[in-house]
């Protein structure tokens, strides 16, 4: 019963954020327990930077997220509903996709906890259940050295979270919590890339589209391998960076899509350093492909695509003032050493081509699906190809700068930990091609076919010029 408990602590609370952010929508039962950890890892950084217990804020903090959005729910304008001829076929597409992330996950019958779940995870979890003055012991050393203080909270928050609903320390109980986040994250990817095939298509379409959902979930658990199910965190940073540049990146704008985005960013920023950094490159993304074209005075806009870059980072960028001002180091920010640039740049350019094989075919698929399947893809309201391309990109250019500029020596860095780095660019790749496909199926030749689930961003965030239409 303590696992049940634990889920159900986390979950609860993100319930009612879940439903304002996202509707009824399939997408929805994964933002639940995404929520529920993001508060988990606010609190824990109240706890850390002021005083007190995780449960202490935590309680407080999802308090005021569930009045602010059950009055959200309760002031809104009703919206738009899908015509379609199924009303069933999203309960359906749901079922597949949830069934995608929970196969993989039957490795759990047989326990198995990784290093780094060990040295560092579960560490951060037990200091975070035992209260601030256990927390101040990640400034110390010893656990600098052991366990990378600077890591974000989320992950130990919500297994310590999971310790106070069970109320006894459980390192299992901790690595299935984080498994849980990373399958609700890969399932928030599933969902945001069967809303690229609308409830208009022919049956037969849709199941096949429901068929690449699924083989899709698989192939992200394949790419993750055993570090999706032994307690570590790279799939979950990777996933909702991920989530956020299909949500935020590729489907239509919307207001709905734009939140869901936002809340992406929060879990892979707040997950660990890389995710953070690559957030960055995705919100700055985002506020460009919201904000654009130009249209409001520039000061107002500058205004605007400040808060829209900015907000999301803000819990990740306090959090690591708190690092700073506490004078706990990261490997990942630090100098080199007395190793050159030039051999760090060479090796990790040599250890990370071998990680992008996928990319040539993401790149054949896309030349294919801009020859073919432009107009289609047009048709469905996705945005340009480009912005999902130049996502992977920078998240590619970010990591690799974090090996030649950081601290740790590195052929031994590369060799413990570029094959869970580079899990982010290979998901984008394969996302990019599942696009594709599922542009092919989706049977619209033209944009009047498409009739989006919400209604579209009214009024925008920046006004447009009524010659600008098209949509990025």
């Amino acid at each position: 019963m303590s696992a049940v408990e634990a889920v159900l602590a986390l979950c609860l609370p993100g319930v009612i954020p879940a439903v304002a952010l996202s509707g009824m929508e399939p997408a929805t039962l994964f933002l639940i327990p995404l929520a529920g950890a993001v508060m988990a890892a606010l609190a824990a950084i109240l706890e850390f930077g002021v005083t007190g217990s995780l449960v202490g804020w935590f309680i407080p903090i999802a308090i005021v997220a569930n009045l602010a959005s059950a009055v959200y729910l309760v002031r809104r304008r009703p919206r738009r509903r899908a015509s379609g001829p199924s009303p069933l076929w999203q309960p359906v597409g749901l079922a597949v996709v949830l069934a995608g992330v929970s196969w993989p996950l039957l490795a759990l019958q047989v326990p198995n906890i990784g290093f780094d779940a060990h040295a560092t995870w579960m560490v951060h979890t037990a200091l975070i259940w035992n209260g601030h003055q256990a927390m101040t012991r990640l400034a110390s050393p010893y656990y600098t050295l052991s366990s990378n203080s600077s890591y974000p909270p989320l992950v130990p928050a919500a297994g310590a979270l999971g310790y106070a609903a069970s109320g006894h320390l459980s390192e299992r109980l901790a690595v299935a919590i984080t498994v849980l986040l990373n399958a609700s994250a890969v399932g928030l990817v599933g969902t945001g890339l069967l809303r690229t095939v609308p409830p208009g298509a022919p049956r037969n379409r849709r199941l096949g589209a429901m068929v690449v959902a699924f083989l899709f979930c698989g192939a992200v658990f394949g790419i993750a391998g055993i570090y999706a199910t032994n307690g570590y965190a790279d799939l979950l940073w990777s996933a909702g960076a991920l989530a956020a540049t299909v949500y935020g990146l590729v489907l239509p704008r919307e207001w709905r899509n734009l939140a869901v985005a936002w809340l992406a960013l929060l879990v892979a920023s707040l997950t660990k350093d890389e995710g953070f950094l690559v957030g960055i490159a995705i919100s700055l993304l985002i506020a460009a492909r919201y904000a654009w074209p130009v249209a409001a005075p520039r000061v107002r806009w500058l205004l605007q695509f400040g808060a829209m870059a900015v907000g999301p980072l803000i819990p990740a960028a306090v959090w690591f003032a708190l690092i700073h001002e506490k004078g706990i180091s990261s490997g990942y920010f630090g100098s080199g050493g007395t190793e050159a640039l030039s051999m760090r740049l060479a090796a990790t350019s040599v250890t990370v081509s071998h990680q992008l094989y996928g990319g040539v075919a993401a790149l054949i698929v896309l030349v294919l699906g801009a020859l073919r399947l432009r107009q289609r893809r047009s048709g469905l309201g996705l945005a340009n190809p480009a912005w999902l391309w130049t996502a992977a990109l920078a998240g590619l250019a970010l990591v690799g700068a974090t090996y030649v500029l950081g601290a740790i020596p590195i052929h031994w860095w590369l060799w413990t930990s570029i094959d869970r780095s580079t899990i982010f660019v290979q998901m984008v790749f394969l996302a990019g091609m599942t696009l594709w496909m599922l542009v092919l199926l989706s049977g619209v030749p033209s944009p009047a076919l498409h009739r989006s689930t919400t209604a579209p961003l009214s009024p925008p965030l920046v006004r447009r010029p009524e010659s600008a239409s098209a949509t990025p």
